[in-house]
């Protein structure tokens, strides 16, 4: 009897230093991988990767959908980077027209690219779509 319980005493001992060490390795794996991503460019490198070969922008027609708005006729962050872009590209003559999409900002946007001077016969306003989905169709 007094055996029994000594060899099922070491065999939870044993299960019990096995997790440990499972635990270990498995906290050792993390971060190892958590100093990988953050200390060297791998990032960098799996997205240039994924991204394949990049063109710069060109056409007929730059398709600039809205993004957030602040109410009253403010633009959110979004939205305004997608204006700032907008002017950028058109003032390098890659596209003839500008076609703004978007319920609440593309009067917004519309204003921002007038105010940087984007020509008034260049901008195209989409204002009904309340979604990406109908932006597209």
């Amino acid at each position: 009897m007094i055996l029994a319980i000594a060899v099922t005493r070491d065999l939870k001992t044993e299960l019990w230093l096995q997790g440990k060490r499972a635990m270990g390795k498995t906290c050792t794996m993390i971060g190892a991988l958590w100093l990988l991503v953050t200390l060297t460019p791998i990032v960098d490198w799996g997205a240039t990767l994924l991204s394949g070969d990049w063109k710069d922008a060109s056409g007929e027609v730059l398709v600039v959908l809205s993004g957030s708005t602040m109410g009253h006729g403010v633009l959110g962050d979004s939205s305004d980077w997608r204006a700032v872009y907008a002017v950028q590209v058109w003032r390098e003559g890659s596209f003839k027209k500008i076609l703004l999409t978007g319920r609440s900002a593309a009067i917004p946007m519309k204003n921002y690219l007038l105010a940087h001077g984007v020509e008034e016969d260049v901008i195209l306003v989409e204002d009904e779509a309340t979604t990406t989905r109908e932006n597209a169709s």
